[in-house]
């Protein structure tokens, strides 16, 4: 329903009722899910608990120490497993194959949808029924449904979980708290052998969600880089080993709707119908294929792992099952990771609005468990850090900076559109600081730090902000302010000119060729005797030059002409006399007629302007036309007569039809 304000209260968008944020993404959800659990997800910036569940007593042991343990050594080096370590992790290295799970002779053919029994799993005896199936199975195929745009954390909606003979479909919101328990044990059996494509979040989402860990894993996207597929995703091994097109416009889809749609029910049961067979055609091809292994797998891969490829996706498929859940954190300098993201280039104002506003969505979004998506998107973020268009925050205008945020937050229904007035407070206050960096200047608190950063070839500095009055501190921590060389152009500018006849003498010294900058006399040629021919030549340039004039001569000319200037407009008369001394005058005009002398033929004359011919010109232009065409012509017959059989003959145009079809098929 709509809220009625008071006066002089800002406007806010209508929106329905059911969650704090307006309508939802899909008609069908009427209300929250995470709003009826008992458990509400922890959104705090405490660290995530791990909570194995399932696990019987051989699953629970402790993983081996660090040192010994080179799979878990490995997945921090790749960055994963720098959360506790992995329950599993000792039961994944020491993992005992079997011949099965390492070669493949021919792969078992899958059965078409009609002809695969199909079986949506909502309640308790349902889920205990696939759990006696699955006991009985050595394999099976696993893939999750997962909803980040309502939630903070995201949470799991469906389950996909297929065998060689039955499809399964696990409601994770009506199951959430009793999958965990049942199949917690399954997922952790490495006698059976769990296919997932692309499973470095799968992986986490098991854990945050249903408390359940993975070994034994493979990875069909791991497998096809190691066959360097054309593409490693999981809709071209579809097409590729199947001929079976996904629509993969439901990738994306609202997965809390219920009852389940049938489009999005036969989308969600084709990612794992055909896995399996996936898997048996990537094995043979990958036991087929006789490359090396890199040394550096080779290196920390244990020694029960076969030295091939299939044992080099096994091993790349358990380091990403010994990944561990962590929540998303929020540190001083999460702002600058995310304002790196966007591309833009932000003074220290603005940069000091969008860290404020980071710290607020990230703050709200934990507090109402949405994604900081819902609460403020990532246009709207850059947009109101920006500013208006003629401020750009610098000279903060309360009026202005409600238009301009009543202006961006009314692009999309989400809480910013709804909470204009805490967007306007948390503007307000973060205006009044700076943030340095890169070779901005900085003002307040370290501006001292600033102008020395102008000397200094590198600085850091502990500049600090303080956040909105919402949410927890905004991004205090040391910011490195990158110094850079102030460029000479600017002082160049700078520069005024006080004496007013500098800008003529530059003139004349540019126009002139004086004696004094020409670099013929230098101390080297001092001493060098002449030939006889340059000896008369120097004579002749110099009779030609006339008389030499020193630059004290130019300058004091400029002196005495600017100060006689001076005395005319004082005096308020006009006065032509503007010549050049007579020195400089003979100079000048020397100067002058060589320049406009024509160019010597021989020692006898100079040359005389022709007439010019039209007609001959005209012959000559239609005789260039003519020999283009002859060229082009010659190009064409001869690329007909090369002898050559692979040479492709262009095909002849069809002529169009007099009657019928006209269209450009035939053109």
């Amino acid at each position: 329903q709509p809220v009625r304000l008071g006066a002089g209260q800002m406007p806010r968008t209508k929106r329905r009722q059911g969650t704090p944020l307006g309508p939802h993404s899909s008609p069908a959800v009427v209300s929250r899910p995470q709003d009826a659990w008992d458990v509400k997800p922890d959104n705090s910036y405490a660290p995530f608990v791990h909570s194995p569940r399932g696990l019987g007593p051989e699953g629970a042991a402790g993983p081996s120490p660090a040192s010994d343990d080179g799979l878990l050594a490995r997945a921090q080096r790749l960055g994963y497993g720098s959360a506790p370590l992995h329950p599993l992790s000792r039961a994944v290295r020491d993992l005992e194959f079997e011949e099965w799970m390492l070669r493949c002779d021919q792969a078992q053919a899958f059965r078409s949808f009609k002809g695969t029994p199909f079986t949506y799993v909502d309640t308790e005896p349902g889920l205990r029924a696939l759990a006696a199936k699955l006991k009985r199975e050595r394999i099976f195929a696993v893939d999750l449904e997962n909803h980040s745009l309502h939630s903070y954390q995201g949470f799991l909606c469906l389950m996909q979980i297929s065998t060689r003979t039955e499809d399964f479909i696990v409601d994770c919101l009506a199951l959430r708290r009793e999958i965990g328990p049942a199949l917690g044990g399954i997922f952790a059996d490495g006698t059976k052998v769990k296919v997932i494509h692309g499973a470095n979040s799968d992986v986490l989402w098991l854990q945050r969600d249903l408390g359940i860990y993975v070994a034994n894993l493979f990875d069909t996207g791991q497998a096809a880089r190691a066959l360097n597929l054309p593409k490693f995703g999981l809709a071209f091994l579809l097409q590729h080993y199947c001929n079976y097109n996904t629509d993969k416009r439901h990738q994306m889809a609202d997965w809390r709707v219920r009852p389940l749609p049938g489009p999005l029910s036969l989308y969600a049961r084709a990612d794992t119908h055909f896995l399996l067979y996936i898997y048996d055609r990537l094995k043979m091809e990958l036991s087929a294929r006789r490359s090396e292994v890199l040394d550096s797998v080779l290196e920390d891969m244990p020694p029960n792992y076969p030295k091939d490829l299939v044992g080099a996706v096994l091993w790349q498929s358990a380091v990403i099952s010994l990944q561990m859940y962590e929540k998303p954190a929020f540190t001083e300098t999460s702002y600058l990771d995310y304002y790196y993201k966007q591309r833009v280039t932000f003074d220290p104002k603005q940069l000091a609005v969008f860290a404020g506003l980071f710290a607020w969505r990230d703050a709200k979004a934990r507090d109402l468990d949405e994604s900081p998506e819902a609460v403020l998107a990532r246009t709207q973020l850059v947009d109101l850090s920006r500013g208006p268009k003629k401020t750009n925050w610098n000279g903060h205008n309360a009026k202005a900076a409600a238009l301009h945020v009543a202006k961006v937050c009314a692009r999309k229904d989400n809480f910013s559109a709804s909470h204009q007035e805490e967007v306007c407070e948390v503007i307000a206050s973060s205006v009044k600081q700076d943030i340095s960096h890169g070779s901005k200047r900085v003002s307040g608190p370290s501006a001292e730090r600033g102008r020395r950063a102008a000397t200094e070839p590198s600085l850091t500095g502990e500049d600090k902000c303080e956040a909105g009055p919402m949410g927890p501190p905004a991004p205090q921590g040391p910011v490195v302010a990158r110094a850079r060389q102030v460029s000479e152009m600017w002082g160049t500018l700078d520069q005024t000119r006080t004496n007013r006849g500098d800008a003529r003498v530059d003139g004349v010294l540019a126009s002139l060729k004086l004696p004094f900058l020409q670099r013929g006399d230098s101390a080297a040629a001092v001493g060098k005797k002449k030939s006889p021919q340059e000896d008369a030549d120097s004579k002749l340039s110099a009779r030609e030059e006339g008389p030499k004039v020193s630059e004290g001569d130019i300058r004091a000319w400029a002196d005495a002409k600017a100060a006689s200037g001076e005395n005319e407009s004082s005096s308020g008369k006009s006065s032509k006399s503007g010549a050049l001394p007579q020195s400089l005058s003979k100079r000048y005009q020397i100067s002058k007629s060589r320049n406009q002398r024509p160019a010597k033929l021989d020692g006898l004359g100079t040359s005389k302007p022709a007439s010019f011919d039209y007609s001959a010109a005209r012959e000559q232009l239609k005789s260039r036309k003519q020999g283009k065409k002859r060229q082009q012509n010659a190009v064409a017959q001869s690329f007909y007569a090369i002898p050559d059989e692979n040479l492709v003959k262009p095909a002849k145009r069809r002529k169009q039809p007099t009657t019928g079809n006209r269209s450009m098929t035939y053109k």
